[in-house]
């Protein structure tokens, strides 16, 4: 009996060892299977990532060419009559964010007229432009410059945008004067600027910081800011150009 149940046993095990592999590599090569994506869903992946990217690129070509239509029609305007209502940001030097709006007015007829106003809690402005003269009249500062300015509208944008000189002056009662998207604007446009603390007794000097704060807002760099420069780069940009002195 002994003798019956050892040889069951061998075969058993004998069987064990003739499958067991066979049967191992089954299993691995089922898990292969069921981790591996199929070759149809490989095949049908790149497709529709092209697809996609496609439809990206065609949806950008369908935005600029919506946006040129819109700015030729606005260039072949010959009068353009227009409001408008906006808010800008500010952080004031207690870290408190606040909005400021303004509203205003423009009156265009071309080549060489323009009428604009503007208005808000700290100004309340009026341009006008002849073809000859640029006025500004400054109400709530009781304000008035004339400008002779000959030529159209166009060269007149491209005199105003030409260079110049602007300051980002900050403290805690009058925000900075300079807000970042105009700062950001006057750069693209050639203008250099001037950081300072707008400060009227020695413990506001440490306002500069907050004059710096808005330029980096604006991504201004070192290169754009004229008291960056050294001593003698200094001198030789107001020679250049007395009257900025």
């Amino acid at each position: 009996m002994t003798k019956k149940i050892r040889r069951s046993l061998l075969s058993a095990a004998a069987l064990v060892l003739a499958i067991g592999p066979g049967l191992s590599s089954c299993s691995k090569s089922s898990e292969q299977n069921a981790t591996e994506p199929p070759a149809t869903e490989q095949t049908a992946t790149a497709p529709a990532a092209e697809q996609e990217a496609n439809m990206d690129d065609q949806s950008a070509q369908n935005a600029k060419a919506l946006l040129k239509a819109m700015s030729d029609y606005l260039a072949a305007q010959k009068t353009i009559s227009m409001s408008f209502n906006s808010i800008f940001e500010v952080v004031s030097g207690t870290h408190q964010k606040l909005q400021i709006a303004t509203s205003g007015t423009v009156d265009l007829e071309r080549p060489d007229k323009i009428h604009t106003t503007r208005k808000s809690g700290f100004s309340d402005t009026e341009m006008t432009f002849d073809g000859k003269t640029l006025s500004f009249l400054g109400k709530s500062q009781n304000a008035y410059i004339q400008a002779e300015a000959p030529g159209t509208i166009d060269t007149l944008i491209d005199q105003l945008t030409g260079g110049g000189e602007a300051e980002i002056g900050f403290d805690d009662a009058c925000l900075a004067d300079l807000a970042a998207e105009r700062a950001r604007r006057a750069v693209s446009v050639g203008c250099l600027l001037s950081i300072d603390s707008d400060a009227h007794y020695i413990k506001e000097l440490d306002y500069v910081r907050w004059g710096i704060s808005q330029a980096r807002r604006a991504w201004v760099t070192p290169a754009d800011v004229v008291n960056t420069r050294s001593r003698a780069d200094l001198l030789a940009w107001t020679a250049a150009k007395p009257e900025r002195v």
